[in-house]
């Protein structure tokens, strides 16, 4: 029985005639006389090789299963945290005896609360005159703290007093400007600007470049700049309502531009002038001139036309001629014969408009300002 256990049962073949009972493999006789003759043809051994094969396959073949979850509900109070393993819930149990993570969790429990409705299955901001509506509850919560949340954490920096809203933006912000740990420096020789990350870096290294992909699609206005932030801030100029809102408790007025809102906050409520570095700045090698940029290319040519009275830029409009010195100048020459006004004044109740800022700059000094 030992023997004969562990041995496999051969069939006995006939010599006349060798043939394959299953007819999916093999579709011709062969006899051995052949088989000897050609040694290519489908000998018994082949056949049993490729039937075993084929019913290990049918026997190994996995059945279609259905696996049941585990899901495991936390035993906290006022708590809805779901997951599938005891170390996930161990790690989430944690944040309940942090007291930072629990004051955020009280905060969310107290926004869902309020401002999620089960029709909508979304969540609708609170606010007075807002009612904006939100899917998730990160984006409300930056909606939030965005919008309707005062300026209150100041600076650490000294002489510096500028507040934000959050301690993140207020660190990113100390890091940026008033930390001398800059490890990305500029690869152009004549910069040497260093930056806090690589993000940064490429936004300062796209300024070195010569094209300017990204184009303002307003009527009127053909500016266009080197990087997309520059554009979406030179947007608000476009607008029909200031988005930069004044954060001193009593003031309700808004701007247009972060600078206009500067202006207002050092003259009006007396705050500290933002202290900037220093970068490397080109100066003008005319005689006498002391005039200074750090722009070495566009900035320092287009000064020295000054000293030179040469003015390369021309307009093409039939009959006219004019010649100019910057090409900003040019494009707003060409807004007088297209007869397009993109600049308004943002004066309440006020409704000038003008082709070009040295107007638009006049009228605001002799009507507004006085």
């Amino acid at each position: 029985l030992r023997q004969t256990r562990g041995r496999k049962k051969t069939k006995t073949i006939p010599q006349e005639l060798v043939k394959q009972s299953d007819s999916d493999f093999v579709d011709k006789v062969v006899t051995n006389e052949d088989s000897d003759e050609r040694k290519t043809s489908t000998t018994d051994t082949d056949l049993k090789s490729i039937k075993d094969k084929t019913c290990y396959e049918r026997l190994n073949r996995k059945p279609n299963r259905v696996f049941r979850v585990k899901i495991i509900h936390c035993d906290y109070k006022d708590c809805d945290y779901k997951c599938r393993s005891d170390a996930g819930l161990a790690s989430h149990m944690k944040s309940h005896d942090n007291q930072k993570t629990e004051a955020y969790r009280q905060q969310r429990l107290s926004l869902h609360h309020r401002c999620y409705h089960l029709s909508t299955k979304s969540y609708i901001c609170d606010e007075t005159d807002c009612e904006k509506e939100y899917k998730k509850f990160k984006h409300l919560r930056a909606h939030i703290t965005r919008t309707h949340i005062n300026k209150t954490i100041c600076c650490d920096y000294t002489d510096c007093g500028k507040l934000f809203k959050t301690l993140t933006t207020m660190r990113a912000h100390y890091k940026c400007v008033h930390s001398d740990d800059k490890p990305f420096k500029c690869p152009y020789n004549d910069c040497g600007q260093r930056f806090i990350n690589n993000s940064r870096l490429e936004l300062h290294v796209a300024s070195h470049a010569t094209d300017r992909q990204f184009k303002c699609d307003f009527i009127g206005c053909h500016k266009d700049f080197k990087t997309a932030p520059e554009l979406q801030s030179h947007k608000r100029i476009h607008n029909t309502e200031p988005t930069f809102k004044c954060a001193v408790e009593g003031c309700r007025q808004r701007f247009h531009l972060y600078t206009q809102l500067e202006k207002h906050r050092q003259s009006v409520h007396s705050w500290p002038r933002r202290v900037r570095q220093p970068g490397r700045r080109v100066s003008c090698h005319w005689p006498g001139c002391d005039f200074t940029t750090t722009k070495a290319k566009s900035g320092l040519k287009h000064h020295q036309y000054k000293h030179t009275g040469e003015r390369p830029y021309v307009c093409d409009w039939p009959e006219c001629g004019k010649r100019f010195a910057r090409p900003f100048a040019l494009k707003e020459h060409k807004n007088i014969h297209n007869n397009l006004k993109p600049y308004a004044c943002h004066w309440p109740g006020c409704q000038y408009r003008c082709a070009n800022t040295a107007n638009l700059c006049k009228h605001y000094k002799q009507v507004h300002k006085k």
